[in-house]
């Protein structure tokens, strides 16, 4: 449809039912933003078969995690991918491209649509996310320089946290980074928490890689709830519902698989506190989400958390893999519901005032003009 406003092309994976951060990033800048008054968005699925697994989901050879067929499969729908993204930001009169990228072969990927935006004068944003530090360490020396001499060619760089564009800048030039945090739509008023009876319900949320996500903490506290609290595991894998069942916990444990973003917040809204204990994130959308709904956040200070939640005030933070602190943090606010209570709310009202989605993602108006401009002079 013809339009007078200019072009995002948006790439990255997209899917109408996925409930992981990428989706809901992307979902929230195209839908819910208020950025469509002023830019036209198109949309570029990256998206592969799912996998069948996703543990171990950190390196080269995870392509491998679901089998050979998956992998080829794969491999060719992003040749198909590539092959057609010119073509796609001709007809569609590109003005700016917006790619979603991270590591390992995600981060090769977003190169070449870079180059192939740059090739037909699209200038080209890139938004980082996935572990990129560790995928940067463990690559050869070689891949190292190669990979700093490709981070030079973006227009623009988008970090999701200050502590990643402090990363970054130790890698590429600093006036290319910038910092666009995850965010939610405004939330509904929370849940009356203070009418319920029974015990405590924790929630814990895991689309990726389990075992990064803190569930061996989790499921090793998991025995000492019992009788003071229950837990809901969302989107967990196959192998972590086997190992709730092996250990006996799932008299303690409700299982859900894959569900819908609506689907998710009734689950929130029913939870009392959020468990996300990871060895690493970028900037965790369910964290954010998890505030929205004016839940306490007990989880580990990596990535953006520390940035976003204060230890003590909207929720607790204990070092990643230590069962004995995560168990101490989670008993102090499962006994304590005024104190849960308490921090939900402070929660709620740092989200609602500071990552509210159309706060943070105006930001993206002077990133892109500005990438224009640096194209252009170019």
């Amino acid at each position: 449809m013809p339009t007078d406003k200019p072009t995002v092309v948006v790439v990255g994976p997209f899917s109408t039912s996925a409930a992981g951060g990428v989706v809901t990033f992307q979902r929230n800048l195209i839908e819910k933003s208020n950025l469509s008054e002023q830019w036209n968005f198109v949309r570029f699925s990256t998206a592969r078969p799912p996998k069948e697994s996703v543990n171990n989901n950190y390196s080269y050879g995870a392509i491998f995690n679901s089998g050979i067929r998956r992998a080829i499969k794969g491999v060719a729908i992003t040749a198909w991918h590539i092959a057609t993204f010119i073509a796609v930001l001709r007809r569609h009169d590109a003005t700016v491209v917006q790619i979603q990228s991270s590591d390992f072969y995600n981060f090769w990927e977003g190169m070449i649509y870079i180059a192939q935006a740059h090739a037909v004068g699209v200038p080209a944003v890139i938004r980082f996310g996935g572990d990129f530090e560790h995928f940067y360490t463990i690559s050869s020396p070689r891949a190292q320089k190669i990979i700093t001499r490709l981070l030079k060619t973006p227009d623009n760089i988008v970090c999701q946290s200050e502590g990643w564009k402090s990363y970054f800048s130790t890698l590429t030039d600093a006036d290319r980074l910038h910092v666009v945090g995850n965010a939610v739509p405004p939330p509904p008023p929370p849940p009356d928490r203070t009418v319920r009876t029974g015990p405590p319900e924790l929630m814990f949320i895991c689309t990726a890689d389990a075992k990064r996500k803190g569930v061996d903490a989790i499921l090793e506290m998991a025995p000492k709830l019992r009788g003071r609290a229950k837990m809901t595991f969302i989107a967990t894998p196959d192998p972590i519902q086997q190992r709730v069942r092996d250990m006996g916990l799932d008299d303690l444990i409700e299982m859900h698989g894959s569900i819908t973003p609506t689907e998710i917040v009734g689950f929130y809204r029913r939870a009392d506190i959020f468990l996300l204990p990871s060895f690493s994130e970028g900037f965790p959308n369910a964290m954010l989400e998890a505030m929205a709904a004016a839940l306490p956040y007990v989880g580990s200070p990596v990535g953006a958390v520390p940035e976003v939640i204060n230890d003590g005030v909207e929720g607790l933070l204990v070092p990643a893999g230590d069962a004995e602190a995560l168990t101490k943090a989670t008993m102090a606010l499962v006994d304590d519901p005024q104190r849960r209570r308490t921090m939900g709310a402070a929660a709620y009202r740092k989200v609602s005032e500071e990552y509210e989605l159309n706060i943070m993602f105006s930001r993206f108006n002077r990133i892109w003009r500005q990438a224009i401009d640096r194209h252009t002079s170019q």
